[in-house]
């Protein structure tokens, strides 16, 4: 009997709707593997995949329906219950396919460039290749939509682990090698699965439907749980050299090198420097094993210039990385500058960076130079196929609706790490950076225990903030209550305390693989942040010891030093204490010093935030210059914080260790003093100045990395 068009239709829906969940249910074994991804945002794409399917397939079953007129009927008679599966699975192979080859493998020559032509008429080939394989397989369950599914389970879930396996956290990349493998990897996977549901059909003829159907189920359920055993994302494709450096035999100073950043983690926020909470037990148990700096200073309130500083030794002003009025964001590091990284290549160590902020840490801002790998991805989820939806997203519906994360959390982090660890050369020293990313902005989700952990509940959130105004604080006109504070205080807790679990579980590892002992282990922030002290938020804003005093501390091979230090250091110091260690020359730029010997002045610099979000909301409060200085002479607590629309600010820490009573009035001989001492320190150096710079990823995706971060508007 003949369909009619409503009969089309509802076949067509049918058919529409059971591939599309299809594929969502695919993507879900792979994100729920992977990644850390809240309720929302699975409830969000299964009704978006469940809505596009019923609309696709009833288009395509008015489609079909009015093209027989243009046809043979003979070909399109209604007993021939395998073509409508057919075709549908022909077209999710397709587009899943195809979307892949141009987005990840020919990425910047154009749709319709011969190449990209050429991958989608052979993957075009291989489409009506799986449609001939799916029409031969014979119909014995009567409904057709059950069919349907019978029938692409083993092809679907083949095309997504096979995304996994192949294409994961992968840049886009135009090679012809690249190319030809992902055409035959994507087309093989859905040819060998129909090739084995039909296998599968023969072996289970006299079973019945239930037989059969869980059959294939669970055929395909093991077949993308194999891929995804054994391809556990390694982010191969972060390789940005071979390695290379000397190939001299190490020497006993040539010790492995581990850093660790957690990215905007306030001193005040670290259980081991007297925090409210315990917070950080794993962290407190390492800094038995390190010497810890109790006044420890960054050298800039944000990542790039901070990450510099500490990667050449040198101050932002020097190295140059940090906002100037006319870039789009930032100068980036320039490759005239020399890093710990590329100094130790030449010491014939193997380098690898594993960086959670994605923005400010990009390879397009320089950071990358002399890391041999370097891993700076949006999170897995954002390269699987519901990715391209999440990116054409309005970030806020992204972050406040669905609850993505624009970052990896600390369980995506390690797997990275650990694949890297059990692939370097064991015969060779190796310096291994890692930047954790909790304490930062642009995480909506972290999983329970943790996410309701110190009292903290979203539900209470708009109580809490009612009739707060940020621009009523940041102009002196209000305060920041203490229930709001003791909020942003538990949001951000246990995110560290979530962060400080698998610093536990990575010194774990370390352990286990023999690499604990003998290796110099750093851990510190960047920066800090503020929550309304000082009548201002965010951290790329001031020089207030709340966003510049960091947690710093440093285990040396077999736990030679350890304890409390008080001595006044600076996170530009680590580099040049580290090649002392070693024995390697510290370069002659370098303005760090080893710790024993560090005497130079402890300054802190942040730039102009012409294209900085807040800034740009607060230009009268946040469009100047600052530099602090502090006086670090025996007897002498003094702060000296210059700005460029002479708001200068000077604080006596010994008196006033929060920094609120300005006394710059009452004080002018030491202020005019460190004024003094600023300048010359100022014109002891020049800038580093260059023509050169990095362009390994393009300007719109850096600007959609660094807008949803919160970095600029």
């Amino acid at each position: 009997m003949k369909r009619n068009l409503f009969g089309m239709i509802s076949v067509g829906s049918l058919l529409g709707l059971v591939g599309a969940l299809l594929l969502f249910v695919s993507e879900s074994i792979i994100s729920n593997a992977y990644a850390e991804i809240h309720w929302r945002t699975y409830a969000f794409f299964f009704l978006l995949y469940a809505g596009l399917g019923l609309v696709i397939g009833s288009a395509l079953g008015v489609f079909l329906h009015l093209s027989r007129r243009f046809f043979q009927k003979d070909f399109w008679r209604s007993e021939n219950d395998s073509f409508l599966p057919a075709i549908y699975l022909a077209a999710f192979f397709f587009i899943y396919g195809s979307y892949f080859i141009n987005e990840k493998l020919t990425a910047g020559v154009g749709m319709f460039a011969p190449l990209s032509l050429l991958a989608d008429a052979l993957y075009l080939g291989a489409a009506l290749a799986l449609f001939k394989l799916t029409v031969a397989i014979p119909r014995e369950i009567k409904q057709t939509g059950w069919h349907f599914v019978e029938v692409s389970v083993l092809p679907l879930f083949a095309l997504v682990a096979t995304n996994l396996r192949f294409f994961a956290w992968q840049p886009p990349v135009t090679q012809t090698g690249e190319l030809f493998l992902g055409l035959f990897s994507f087309g093989l996977a859905g040819l060998a699965g129909a090739f084995v549901t039909h296998l599968l059909h023969k072996v289970l003829s006299g079973q019945s439907a239930l037989v059969r159907l869980g059959g294939t189920m669970l055929a395909g359920v093991l077949l993308c749980a194999a891929f995804i055993i054994s391809a556990a994302p390694s982010a191969n494709s972060f390789f940005v050299s071979e390695t290379t450096g000397k190939s001299a035999q190490r020497t006993s100073k040539s010790k492995n090198i581990i850093w660790i950043v957690m990215d905007t983690a306030r001193w005040d926020h670290i259980s081991l420097y007297g925090g409210e909470r315990q917070t950080t037990p794993n962290l407190d148990e390492f800094a038995r094993d390190a010497l810890v700096f109790n006044r420890a200073i960054a050298t800039a309130p944000w990542t790039l210039p901070s990450h510099a500083s500490m990667f050449t030794g040198m101050f932002p002003s020097k190295h140059a990385a940090h906002y100037v009025d006319d870039a789009m964001f930032s100068t980036p590091l320039l490759p005239e500058n020399v890093t710990l990284a590329e100094i130790l290549v030449e010491h014939g160590y193997e380098t690898a960076a594993v960086c959670a902020n994605n923005a400010g840490l990009s390879r397009a801002l320089g950071c990358s130079q002399g890391f041999q790998y370097y891993f700076d991805a949006r999170p897995l989820v954002f390269s699987l196929f519901w990715g391209k939806v999440l990116l054409a997203l309005p970030d806020d519906f992204r972050v406040d609706e669905l609850w993505i994360n624009e970052v990896c959390l600390a369980s995506e982090i390690n797997p990275i790490v650990e694949s890297w660890l059990g692939q370097h050369d064991r015969e060779k020293p190796f310096f291994l950076f890692i930047n954790y990313m909790e304490p930062h902005g642009g995480i909506a989700f972290i999983p329970e225990p943790y996410d309701s952990m110190y009292g903290f509940s979203r539900e209470k959130q708009a109580a809490i903030f009612e009739g707060f105004d940020a621009d009523e604080i940041i102009h002196f006109k209000g305060e920041v209550t203490a229930g709001q504070r003791a909020f942003w205080t538990s949001y951000v807790h246990r995110k560290i305390t979530f962060m400080d679990d698998y610093l536990g579980k990575l010194f774990a590892k370390l352990k286990a693989e023999g690499l604990y002992e003998d290796a110099i282990i750093i851990v510190n922030s960047d920066h800090g942040e503020l929550f309304g002290e000082h009548n201002s938020f965010g951290h790329n804003t001031d020089l207030y010891n709340e966003l510049i005093h960091v947690p710093m501390m440093v285990k040396y091979p077999q736990t030679e030093k350890t304890g409390r230090s008080d001595q006044l250091v600076q996170t530009v110091d680590i580099m040049p204490e580290v090649l002392s260690y070693l024995g390697i020359e510290i370069p002659p730029d370098v303005q760090g010093q080893p710790f024993a010997e560090a005497n130079h002045e402890i300054v802190a610099e942040l730039f102009q935030q012409q294209h900085n979000a807040h800034a740009k909301r607060f230009p009268d409060r946040y469009y100047r210059d600052l530099k602090a200085i502090y006086a670090n002479v025996s007897g002498d607590s003094l702060k000296y914080i210059w700005a460029s629309d002479n708001r200068t600010e000077l604080f006596d820490l010994s008196l006033d260790p929060d920094e609120e009573k300005n006394v710059v009035r009452e004080k002018l001989a030491a202020s005019d003093t460190l004024q003094s001492r600023l300048i010359r320190w100022e014109k002891s150096f020049a800038p580093i100045k260059g023509t050169g710079h990095t362009n390994q990823i393009d300007k719109e995706e850096l600007e959609k990395r660094l807008r949803s971060l919160g970095y600029i508007k």
